[in-house]
């Protein structure tokens, strides 16, 4: 028995695969009509129609968006004062065990300044006692792709900032900052206190509870950290691609044996999604227990045609220490041009 978690359903493209000369895997494109509730793991495997899995050690990077070069600081530009600027938090994302809660900062005043390097953070609750804090030289740098130490253009006049983590990016002329706090406890926040490398600050709403991370064992883990990258220009990157995501698995899986499982990417979006550089990925219990990470063997897929599906394999080895009963098990690709790139469901271990 399987069951499969699907956001999309209906008519799809799927990508078969088949031995090719010099040891090349060839690829053609068919048109298969499978809907949620008639596609189990036993199906696609007698199909045929998938990607095979391949145990590809993880590149430890998230394939970002292209990126054009920000728009240069004008000669005499005066640096950013506090009283400039307002803040809003963007759409997360996550890749390997690794949350990206982003910033975006606008410059609301009526000339035009600059900021650069790396700003202060500090978390404060409603009650406004310190949740977190990083300053200087403490916790800088992310696991995600942090741009260089650049002078970041900030004109008057740039769209107002969008609903709080509603987007994953700003407008040209407003500022990112990619940002991670991570508290086993996960403590609601409510403001945050920017400060500028000059001196200043301003303060940003921001209404949200601190992530958790694979250091979390359980709910009496005391982790509590912050890292941040610096500051780099928005609106610099292409459009993200929308992809659902519909994972295929068992109902049951024995620890300390092996299951296969599917996930197929169905390209929503009115572009065709390269796949390449190939992504990691992240499968995991509860999200981070017992993860295993490898690259996505996406090397025979060429781009997915707005519409078009492509379903790959996916092997997870159930640890022999995993409590049994029903888990939530989750599967991340790190690449950060998709609007969402998580499944999960159901997994009863026994």
């Amino acid at each position: 028995m399987t069951r499969t978690y699907a956001s999309r359903t209906g008519t799809r493209a799927a990508i078969a695969a088949r031995s090719g000369g010099a040891g090349r895997t060839l690829v053609t494109l068919a048109i298969l009509a499978m809907t949620a509730c008639g596609t189990t793991v036993e199906s696609i495997k007698a199909g045929g129609a998938f990607v095979p899995w391949l145990p590809l050690a993880p590149a430890h990077q998230v394939v970002d968006p292209a990126v054009s070069p920000p728009s240069p600081v004008p000669p005499g530009a005066p640096p950013c004062v506090a009283s400039q600027l307002e803040g809003v938090g963007l759409a997360g994302g996550a890749a390997a065990g690794n949350v990206n809660m982003p910033l975006l900062i606008r410059n609301k005043g009526s000339a035009g300044c600059y900021l650069h390097g790396f700003v202060d953070v500090t978390v404060l609750d409603r009650r406004e006692h310190v949740l977190a804090q990083a300053a200087g030289d403490v916790g800088r740098g992310t696991f995600f792709a942090d741009g260089p130490l650049i002078d970041v253009w900030m004109p008057a006049g740039t769209p107002g900032l969008p609903r709080p983590f509603q987007t994953r990016d700003g407008s040209l002329g407003q500022a990112l900052v990619n940002f991670s706090w991570y508290d086993c406890q996960y403590p609601l926040a409510a403001t945050l206190v920017i400060g500028l490398a000059g001196g200043g600050s301003f303060r940003m709403s921001y209404a949200r509870q601190a992530a958790g991370n694979p250091s979390c064992q359980n709910d009496e883990s005391t982790v509590n950290s912050i890292r941040r990258g610096p500051l780099s220009a928005a609106g610099t990157q292409s459009p993200y691609w929308s992809v659902d995501l519909e994972m295929t698995m068992p109902v049951d899986a024995r620890r300390g044996t092996r299951i296969s499982y599917f996930v197929t990417f169905t390209n929503t979006s009115n572009q065709p999604f390269e796949m390449l550089p190939c992504a990691d990925y992240t499968e995991a219990i509860y999200g981070k227990q017992f993860p295993e990470s490898y690259q996505l063997n996406c090397e025979p897929v060429r781009p997915i045609a707005p519409g078009a599906s492509a379903t790959f394999e996916i092997r997870y080895d159930v640890p022999a220490a995993a409590e049994p009963g029903f888990r939530d098990f989750s599967w991340s690709l790190a690449d950060g041009r998709l609007d969402a790139a998580v499944a999960s469901g159901k997994l009863r271990i026994t």
